[in-house]
Order: structure tokens, then sequence, then C-alpha cells
């Protein structure tokens, strides 16, 4: 490195991500005279050619394939050092990922979930036909951009399938599968099982081969999430594992009113425990998701009359759109003629992704960063519904555009019982959607967030999502503690508690309660610590004193009888 150039050609400039592997930089490619990101892999995880190879998988993966919906990886190589710097030249990518938008933003709508999706099976579908499987599909790894848009035809371009570290050729385990994220570069072979466990097919989380239909599975889960903005399977890793191997495919219906059973069906096909019960390929889950819109004005329009069928061709006032859900950051094309609207790929789905798609926000410059979020109600929002005939694209009226104009803060109702939150939130102009329950320490229906978060703004009736306590919580494991100390970690758990003497093991601390650790109990339950008593001290032992030993019942033997001594 000299003149702070990487490879005696990259200058870094600001840090743009960091994961547990490597580190991503916006940087000036010197030699082509333009602005790429360089990922530069974690000097401790350098150690030799197995980590530098494993590392540089993903540059072999990316480059087997040349697609619009896929991040183009340009170069890679070794740089001197002490260890080397190991770096890999990627296309830069303007926008934020699936997760961070959901989070910020909201579930997305029925028609930007449609089109996100789209590209994200073709970016699939066109990794497969290059024999490679992606193995990590997940909402981190997929990003949205500023200049994306999608053609008349159902084509999305500005959508990018990202982060091919895990990816191989199809039938491999993932046991071991990466020696940088198993910790093992040197014996990959005995490292576990690799994967994001949220979103990871049974097959890939057993240790089985992986092919093209776990990259399905994975997709399913991530739409779910999209969907949802929750992952399908919540919990400890452990309980989510089981989920993955045992659980019925969960069903975004049930998380969230208004998504059509034709959505619902993708989904839970797609996320099959068996392999060969899921879709065939991604091309199949690609037909199945356009079947979502072209269905017309049948079972989509019967389940959510105002979801999938908003039309909105031009931009109102300030760049706001009123949408469904969260709308992405996508430009508007424009529309099909009337004669395009034939049940053919994409009839529907061009205007829908010109109504939801319109640039509400405007990504901001990095991987993770986006302007205020605007979700909104999924079910009621304004305007006019395409129906089976052709007709054009009308033009916000003016009632729509002061209905979009109108702004509400989200307030913050953490703390609040969830009667007084909903109150809190519709005196707002808002519309209470989801409660969830988490396990924690608070009290039962205490609201611990919003989603989207307290002061972001919104338009008016736009969904607020609430996460409550559940009013349960896991009893702490105290064994071994004090019983000060134990009682202490109790009361943070939420529980009361009482000692109790009794128990094996060490005199003075805890040796087991009631309930057990792990186990689940409402919280101000008490929880009885059993506490062994102090050993009680031994009299010494005394001098015994000296018994008279008792006349024996037995007869003795007489001594035999001798004569007098003669004269």
């Amino acid at each position: 490195m000299s003149d702070g150039l990487i490879a005696e050609r990259f200058r870094l400039r600001k840090l743009r991500g960091s994961g547990g592997t490597a580190a991503v930089f916006e940087a000036d490619d010197t030699r082509h005279g333009r602005r790429v990101a360089v990922k530069l892999l974690h000097p401790h995880l350098a150690v030799g050619p197995v980590a530098w190879e494993a590392f540089f998988e993903e540059v072999r993966a990316a480059q087997a394939i040349a697609h619009p919906n896929i991040a183009e990886v340009y170069d890679a190589g070794l740089a001197p050092g002490d260890p080397p710097v190991a770096w890999i030249a990627m296309e830069l990518v303007e926008g934020v990922t699936l997760a961070d938008h959901v989070r910020e933003r909201g579930p997305l709508t029925i028609a930007d979930a449609v089109a996100v999706f789209a590209a994200v099976l073709d970016a699939t579908g066109a990794a497969h036909a290059g024999g490679v499987v992606h193995r990590d599909i997940t909402p981190s790894n997929i990003m949205l951009t500023s200049s994306a848009s999608a053609d008349a035809d159902g084509t999305v371009s500005g959508i990018r399938l990202l982060d091919f570290g895990l990816a191989d050729v199809p039938g491999r385990t993932t046991r071991g599968a990466d020696p940088l994220l198993s910790g093992a570069a040197s014996e990959a072979s005995n490292a576990g099982v690799v994967a994001s466990v949220p979103y990871a097919s049974p097959e890939q989380l057993l240790g089985e081969a992986v092919g093209e239909a776990s990259d399905i599975y994975q997709i399913g889960a991530t739409l779910f999430f999209a969907l949802t903005g929750r992952s399908p399977f919540e919990g400890e890793t452990a309980a989510i594992v089981r989920a993955h191997l045992s659980a019925p495919p969960p069903v975004p219906s049930a998380r969230r009113r208004g998504i059509p059973p034709a959505l619902d069906r993708l989904v839970t096909t797609a996320m099959l425990k068996r392999q060969q019960d899921r879709y065939t390929d991604a091309a199949a889950m690609r037909a199945a998701l356009d079947a979502v819109i072209d269905v017309g004005p049948g079972e989509a329009r019967t389940t959510s009359p105002t979801v999938a069928t908003r039309v909105y061709r031009t931009r109102l006032p300030g760049g706001d759109v009123p949408t469904g859900g969260s709308g992405l950051p996508l430009a508007a094309t424009p529309g099909p003629s009337p004669a395009r609207f034939s049940h053919t790929r994409g009839a529907w789905r061009a205007p829908l992704i010109a109504a939801g798609l319109i640039a509400a926000v405007t990504a901001a410059a990095g991987w993770s960063a986006m302007a205020a979020s605007t979700p909104e109600n999924p079910i009621a929002t304004a305007g006019a519904a395409v129906t089976g005939t052709a007709t054009s694209a009308p033009s916000a009226s003016p009632a729509d555009t002061a209905a979009v104009s109108a702004r509400r803060a989200v307030p913050d109702v953490r703390g609040l019982t969830v009667d007084e939150a909903v109150s809190t939130v519709e005196r707002a102009g808002l519309t209470v959607g989801d409660i969830g329950r988490d396990d924690g320490p608070a009290v039962r229906d205490t609201v611990l967030a919003s989603v989207p978060a307290a002061g972001n703004e919104v338009h008016a009736g736009a969904v607020i999502a609430l996460r409550a306590a559940s009013g349960l919580n896991t009893v702490p494991v105290v064994t071994g503690m004090v019983p000060a100390e134990a009682q202490g970690a109790l009361t943070t758990a939420g529980f009361s508690s009482r000692v109790a003497v009794g128990g094996f093991g060490v005199p003075g601390v805890v040796a087991e309660t009631a309930p057990g650790s792990g186990q689940v109990a409402a919280v101000g339950s008490v929880v009885v610590l059993r506490i062994p008593p102090e050993a009680s001290a031994t009299p010494s032992a005394s001098a015994s004193p000296t018994l008279t030993p008792l006349p024996s019942s037995t007869p003795t033997d007489m001594p035999p009888a001798t004569e007098p001594p003669r004269p």
C-alpha cells in the first residue's frame, strides 16, 4: 500500500458496512476512473490460503453470472502486507437493504412485494442457470436502489441480489462451508453448519445437500418478512431451528390483514419441508408470482380490494404518492397501452409497479441509509382501482393530493397499556395494525415499541404496528449464586422470590429453583430459591468408661482333678 492506495489502485473513502468477515468501503478505482465498493477481509481472518480461497469464492460465483439484478463483481486480489490484504472490487450499489427498509418503514405493499421478488426470482434463476446456488437469500442481501424502475413486460431493474459469499454448486452441504464464518480456516471440514438461521432451509440446517430448492425456501421466508415485517419463525435459535424442521409453513395473512390468498399459497408452497414439494425452480415460482396480479378482478381483489390494484402515473407534489404499505424508491415508467392488458406475463404488473413504486422517499447514499419512513394503510388507500378492462391511468385528484399531504407524527406509546396506546394512535389520526407479543420482564399488555417508531412522520391513516408484553418471561439461571445476587437477577427478570432451606449442594448458595431455570412463568409470580443448610457441628468423641466384664453364661473348663500327694 502506498499513498493510501489499496493494491496500488483503490483510494478508500467512507465505510459502508462491516460484518463478521469483512468491511466494505466506498472507493475510487484510480485505474478505471470509477467509484466502486471494495470489500476487505478482516486482517485477523487473513491467516493463509484457505481463508483467502474462502473469501474469493464470492468472486468465482458472481462472475459466473451476468444479470442486471445481481451486483457485478469487477476484480479481486491480494495486496502486499503483513498479513496480505485480500480485496474484492464490486459495483457500488446506492440504496437500502430490504431489511433496513422494512425496519424503518414497515412491510411492503402487495404491489411492491410482487415487483421486488419478481426481480429476486429473476436473479436467482440466472444464478441457477449458471450452476450457482446462493444459499444465503435474506432481507439483508436484497438491495433496493433509488434508480429502480419497472418495464411494461414485468422486468424490474434497480433491485440487486447481493453477497454470494456462501454460494456454491448444487448438491454440496453448508457444513463447514465457510471457513471464515465457521472460525476454522484450517479445518473447515470439522466446522458446523453455516447458515442465516431465520431464513435457512431445513436441509441446510440438517447439514444435507443444498440445491436450488433451498434458495426457493429462502425466497419464501424472505417474502414472508417483506409482507409482515417479521421473520417466519421467532424465538431462541434452537426454537427457530426446530420450527424450520417441523412446524407448518407460516401464513402471511395471519400476521397482516389484506394479503391475498394467492400470496399466502406462494409463501407456504415455497416453504414446504420436502424439497420436491416446493416450486420446481425459480421460473415456476415467478409464474406463480405473476398469477398474484394476473388473477385480475377475482381472487386478489376480493380479498384486498384496494391493495394490489392502485394505479398512479403522476408524481404528486413533494414527490409523495399514496400507496398501501411502504412505497419503494422506484421511478415511474410509462404504462402500457390498453392493448397490452391481456392475460400475459406482466399485464397487470406494470401499472401496479407504477403505482406502488414511484419514489416516495429519496434513497440516501449508502448501504443502509434511507429518508424518513412513510408506511401506509395496506387496506384503505385513496385512488381508483384497476379492473379487468383496460383503462388509462388516472392522475391524482386534488382530494388525493390533500390526503397525501396530511402528515402525522407517530406518537410515543411506549410504557402505555395496549388500550391506552390504541386510543393514542387513533387520536393521532392513525390506525393500529398488528399487535405482537414479546416475552420479557414488563407487565402484561405494556407497549414496548411501535413500527414505525415514535417521531416518524407518516400519512394520515397509516397503519402502526405495536409490540406489547406477553406477561411471561423465562426464569433465569441463578444456581450457584448467593441469595441476594439471585434475588436481584429474578427481580430484573420481573419475578418475586422466596428463600427456602433445602436441596443439595454447597451451603449458602442457590442449589435449585422452582419453577426451574429456563421455564416460562408469569411476570410477578414467585420463584422459590432452595438453599442447602449450613452443616451442623459434630460433637467430639469422649473417652469411653472402662466396663466391668459381665459374668459369662458359658461354663468354663474346670482344671483336671489331681490326687493328693502320697505320704
